[in-house]
């Protein structure tokens, strides 16, 4: 075998990015087959579920930013499509106008409505695929996983 065919097979026998990016694309299927319906997909889904539970204050970029794990330029690329749609509002803060403020409209509000139901239905699939235990286990790990490299991250 070449050189760049054992490396690779190193890489793919232990990397748990590749693991998890496969992951993800298997799962956000699922959700983005059901959330086809109303024409978001899952990335949006999980940006407007973190504004909503921001409230009717809303909250700023930076505060999303942090939950989400994104940075600020990137999150800013994705809110711009739910602003322009009309899921969201991005306003100054009138305390301080360096700070913008996301909220939902209430057309944002009726679409996380619209989107539970869609979210049971994809979330019943892979439930009943994984089982409830492993799907457990699944989400602690990933919780662990996550908390574990963002505390080590920020060692440095």
């Amino acid at each position: 075998m070449a050189r760049y065919e054992d490396l690779a097979q190193k890489m793919v026998a232990v990397c748990p990015g590749m693991r998890v990016a496969r992951a993800t694309r298997v799962l956000a299927r699922v959700f983005n087959d059901e959330f086809r319906a109303i024409g978001l997909q899952s990335s949006q889904h999980g940006v407007l579920t973190f504004v909503a539970l921001a409230g009717p204050d809303g909250a700023t970029i930076g505060a999303l930013a942090d939950e989400l794990l994104l940075d600020r330029t990137t999150l800013t690329r994705n809110l711009r499509p739910l602003q322009k749609a009309g899921y969201l509002t991005i306003t100054r803060s009138p305390k301080d106008a360096r700070v913008q403020i996301v909220s939902l409209t209430k057309k944002g509000q009726t679409t996380i409505e619209a989107l539970y139901p869609l979210w049971q239905r994809a979330y019943g699939q892979i439930r009943a695929a994984l089982g409830p235990q492993a799907l457990a286990e699944l989400s602690d790990r990933l919780d662990q996983a996550t908390a574990a490299v963002v505390a080590a991250q920020s060692d440095y």
